[in-house]
């Protein structure tokens, strides 16, 4: 088991080659050596004076291994041309590369043959850092190094990377903010607008099933049954629905000959349904106004609900309207959806949700029961019942035409027939004329029924008058010259005709009846009357759910979407600081970190999957920001949740950049969540490469640049003691199964290969032992205790 099993996979880099910080920046830097790895670049000249710093970082607890690259030209004319402290040269868990101090040379070690480099000395010896910052390469070039004297050693290298280099990465990180945000430039996440409106859902039911957190419950009645909003409510419906089954009652036999029968109470029923509808748009309208911007606290509207028999203590659905829209949002991140288009989203979804006072509903109101309808309730049209329609007239003419030809002849004399004749006439008129009476006795009025009085005498007298002369007429027949001498029917024969007569007068008497009653019910306004009554109805009840029982629901549920409207804005407006801060300190050339690395770019045709996952882990990012701060969020104040997430996008942003520079976007970062993207570029980039393996199985003396100047070659034990250190990401490794170390389509590794987690680089450290009495090891009088000065 080596000695530093079980660290934190984290390297520790101590740059003081050109530190001179005196004791107390020597204490300062102590405290930051708190890994378990400490990789130091310090120079050749100051290896021996600061044996004393290398001792205490030893001493250190938590320090248990150090590798340093001693960078600068041996000392000439000296004997020792290195000298070293003898804590680096004799612990195990020490080693120390000797490179150039900005030279470099591709060197055939194996044939003896050396090359002008390839690549700036600078620029390798920075790749050189990046590898031994890897935790496993690290401890395979200190295990390594035991097996070499004084624990020094040349360091070559030759390697591929997986990085797509910095520019890359600046224009992957910019196009990821954009699509995290939108695309849009931060000045126009306004507060309103037009395209807010747009982005709404504006359906209420949807606001509804979201404040009820997505739950199918039904919402209980909010009106009290027996209490006098209930009571307006259900007499409505119940008048509206007694004129609708007018027709019905008024078509009956027991309408014309019933005790007690529709007609008297028919027009007054009309009249009570105008006066309902009226009421409960009445009490409505002023309820309506009086508890007008009502938030669910003020307790004299909730008393005067109360007395009007409104509840607003329903128990609609678990959960609050913040952690529904919490869910929501949770959702919208998954689906990719923008910051930008989600604070959008949130707060037309406030503006809509916000309660907007039960006063802006008093026209809906007035458009659920128009005046018009009323009017027609309170002035029902009259019965259509005309006694002088040409149908009872003519109805009476045919009757009497026909009872006289079934009466035949009269024998006898004159007189006697005509008086005969006369009686038939008479009885069939009376009979006729009778049920004309009833009819027109029947008709409904405001007051009740017509009834026997007033009735229209003339009217009468015309329709017995034309039944009389139907009967002459009829019997006139017998006195013409083609029925001269004919004998009339027989006296069963004129019974049933007289019979059949008289029940189709009946009959044409109620089918009378039952046209103006359809008539008359018509046009009657009965099944308008109907849909005011429920849509009335259901305006109270809209009303008082939304504005009433939900309003403190409502104001809340407001408050929560623009606050989190505002913290999707803030961390928008915190990413864009972060990103174009880290944006320009990579292309600055001139800035603090140095010239912009465009080397090692290993799979630039890779381009776009790699932005594409840089746009991934940003929306990782920025959920992983959120996730801490959701209970925070509401009933905190915004201001401190700003400040939150603009430290903790800060943070996120500068720890995302590290990853991204030092391990590869194929490494899954310490927020971010499984993406198939990620680990199909790194199959493609690494495992289903074959000149990645080929690199890897390069000789310890094949081609590779040596950090020292072609000068000190001589320098170097180049017959025998040479290690490699060969290096490759694990998303390279073979899968499970695949004979002799292939995977299926993959490339085949030596057995000594060292398995990074990080995904950036691949190839071989070759470590070159130098030649006897080149190093020495002593203790120095007069050294320094740290990077700057002091003397031990």
């Amino acid at each position: 088991m080596a000695v530093t099993d079980g660290l934190e996979p984290d390297v520790l880099v101590l740059d003081i080659r050109d530190r001179d910080v005196g004791d107390e920046g020597w204490s300062a830097l102590g405290r930051v050596a708190d890994r378990g790895r400490v990789l130091v670049v310090d120079r050749v000249e100051s290896l021996a004076a600061r044996q004393i710093f290398y001792e205490d970082i030893l001493g250190t607890r938590a320090v248990q291994a150090v590798l340093c690259i001693a960078v600068g030209s041996p000392r000439r004319g000296s004997d020792a041309l290195l000298t070293i402290s003898p804590a680096m040269a004799t612990s195990e868990v020490t080693a120390t590369l000797w490179v150039g101090d900005g030279t470099s040379v591709e060197w055939d070690m194996d044939r003896g043959r050396a090359f002008p480099p390839a690549e700036d000395p600078d620029r390798t010896l920075a790749s050189l850092t990046d590898v031994l910052s890897l935790p496993e390469v690290f401890d395979a070039v200190v295990a390594r190094m035991r097996d070499i004297p004084n624990r020094l050693a040349s360091a070559g290298i030759t390697m591929t990377s997986g990085s797509f280099g910095d520019e890359l990465l600046a224009d992957a990180l910019a196009g990821g903010l954009d699509r995290l945000t939108g695309g849009a430039e931060v000045s126009r996440m306004t507060q309103s607008g037009a395209a807010d409106l747009a982005a709404a859902d504006r359906s209420p039911t949807r606001i509804l099933r979201l404040l009820l957190n997505d739950n199918p419950v039904d919402v209980a009645d909010p009106l009290v049954p027996r209490e006098r909003m209930s009571t307006l409510r259900d007499q409505a419906k119940h008048r509206a629905e007694e004129v609708s089954q007018l027709a019905a009652e008024l078509e009956t036999v027991g309408a014309l000959t019933g005790n007690p029968r529709p007609g008297a109470t028919a027009v007054s029923r009309v009249h009570a349904s105008g006066s309902a509808l009226r009421a409960l748009r009445q009490t409505a309208d002023t309820l309506f106004e009086e508890a007008d911007g009502f938030d669910g606290t003020d307790h004299s509207i909730k008393d005067r609900l109360a007395r009007e028999g409104v509840r607003t203590d329903l128990a609609i659905g678990p959960g609050s309207p913040s952690d529904a829209l919490r869910v929501t949002i949770k959702a919208e991140f998954t689906r990719r959806v923008s910051l930008q288009t989600l604070a959008v989203r949130l707060r037309a979804y406030a503006a809509q949700v916000a309660p907007g006072g039960s006063g802006a509903f008093r026209d809906h109101l007035h458009r659920a029961c128009p005046d018009a309808l009323l009017d027609d309730l309170d002035r029902p049209r009259p019965f259509p019942l005309d006694a002088m329609r040409s149908t009872l007239l003519v109805g009476a003419l045919a009757f009497g035409a026909v009872l006289g030809i079934a009466v035949g002849p009269l024998a006898g004399t004159p007189l006697a027939s005509g008086v005969r004749l006369a009686g038939v006439g008479l009885i069939a008129a009376m009979v006729w004329v009778l049920g004309v009476t009833l009819l027109m006795a029947r008709v409904p009025e405001p007051e009740g029924e017509h009834g026997w009085r007033d009735l229209p005498a003339g009217q009468l007298f015309l329709h017995g008058a034309l039944m009389l002369a139907g009967v002459a007429a009829g019997h006139f027949i017998w006195w013409l010259p083609f029925a001269d001498g004919q004998l009339g029917p027989p006296i069963e024969i004129t019974l049933v005709v007289v019979l059949t007569v008289l029940v189709a007068m009946g009959f044409v008497l109620y089918a009378s009846w039952r046209r103006m009653v359809d008539q008359w019910c018509r046009s009657l306004p009965g099944p308008a009357a109907e849909d005011a009554a429920a849509r009335l109805a259901e305006v109270v009840r809209r009303v008082a759910v939304r504005e009433w029982a939900l309003a403190e629901r409502r104001r809340d549920a407001a408050d929560a979407a623009k606050t989190y409207a505002s913290v999707l804005q803030d961390l928008t407006l915190a990413l864009h600081r972060g990103v174009a801060e880290h944006r320009t300190k990579l292309l600055d050339r001139s800035g603090p970190l140095g010239p912009v690395r465009k080397g090692f770019v290993g799979s630039p045709e890779y381009g776009a999957e790699f932005a594409q996952l840089v746009a991934d882990d940003l929306v990782d990012l920025a959920a992983h920001i959120l996730d801490p701060l959701w209970n925070h969020l509401y009933g905190t104040a915004l201001r401190e949740v700003t400040w939150r997430i603009e430290d903790s996008a800060q943070r996120g942003l500068t720890e995302y950049w590290d990853h991204l520079r030092r391990r590869g976007v194929h490494e899954r970062p310490s927020f971010g969540t499984d993406n198939v993207r990620r680990t199909e570029l790194a199959e493609t980039v690494w495992r289903r490469s074959s000149g990645v393996a080929e690199l890897v199985r390069m000789p310890v003396g094949g081609r590779m640049i040596q950090l020292c100047d072609q000068d000190d070659l001589h320098l170097l034990q180049s017959t025998s003691g040479g290690q490699a250190v060969r290096f490759v990401p694990r998303v390279a490794q073979p899968p499970v199964g695949g004979r002799d170390g292939y995977g299926d389509g993959g490339a085949h590794f030596p057995s000594d290969v060292v398995w990074t987690a990080a995904s950036q680089f691949a190839g071989v450290v070759r470590l070159v032992p130098l030649r006897t009495g080149i190093v020495s090891a002593h203790w120095t009088m007069g050294a320094q205790t740290g990077p700057g000065g002091g003397s031990g």
